[in-house]
Order: C-alpha cells, then structure tokens, then sequence
C-alpha cells in the first residue's frame, strides 16, 4: 500500500492510503482528516471494484476528555449506514463499541477490567444476544 501525508503549517491534515492489487480495476483508498488540534474528524472510504464504486464517510465525534464517543458511517448516497458508540470505564479504558445499523441489528464488543486494569473478559454481543466470550486469567 502507498500512504500519502498532506501538512499545513506542520500540521496533518490528511492521511491517505492506498492499496494496490494484482488487478487494476480494484482499488481501495482510505482518506483520513484532521482538525488543528490533530484530531481525525472524518474519513473517506473508496472502494472500487468490477461493478462500481461504494463510498462510505465517516465523522468522528469525541467527549470532553478527548475520548471517541460516536461515529457515524454515511453510504455513498448520504444516507446513515450505522453508528459506533464508544464508552469508558472512570480509568479510560474502553469498555464497550455498540454498531447499531438503520435496520435495527445491533452488534456489542464490551471489555471487564480488574481494578488494576487487566482485562477479565471480552465477550460480543448481537442483537442482545451473546455471540462469543473470553475469559482471562493471570498468575
């Protein structure tokens, strides 16, 4: 893959990445921005195949810790596809990333820490459901 980096007063504000495949009718390129502060507020996703382009957006929106709160994904038409949630535990550890769509599915990673921040457990949810569950031991 080939990865441009564009500045402006020392500042990045975009990031693309390209992938290059044996075929040349596909191409997959990844567009990154960044507000003053170095934060990525948006991202373009392309992705061309045989039989057309689809094109995703995505705007990130963060707490008032810095911290990812949602993103939203619009499709190629400016229509929502899905929403990622993002929630925290008091330390800053991740603890939860809901995907909820246009069409009602739902899909939950969540993270249990211990009170000195190893990880207990991950387990996926879908639609409410438990998908999948690990657990974690230490010595």
């Amino acid at each position: 893959s080939v990865t441009e980096y564009i500045y402006r007063n020392n500042l990045l504000i975009s990031e693309t990445c390209s992938d290059i495949t044996e075929d040349p009718h596909v191409i997959t390129k990844t567009t990154h921005f960044y507000d003053s502060d170095g934060i990525k507020i948006l991202s373009e996703n392309y992705h061309s195949d045989h039989n057309g382009i689809i094109i995703s957006t995505d705007y990130y929106n963060y707490d008032n810790n810095g911290k990812l709160s949602f993103v939203k994904r619009f499709g190629k038409d400016n229509r929502l596809i899905c929403t990622y949630y993002y929630e925290y535990d008091i330390p800053g550890n991740l603890i939860r990333i809901t995907v909820k769509d246009t069409e009602n599915y739902t899909h939950c990673d969540t993270w249990i820490y211990n009170s000195s921040g190893r990880l207990l457990f991950y387990k996926i949810y879908t639609n409410n459901i438990l998908f999948r569950s690990e657990e974690y031991k230490y010595d």
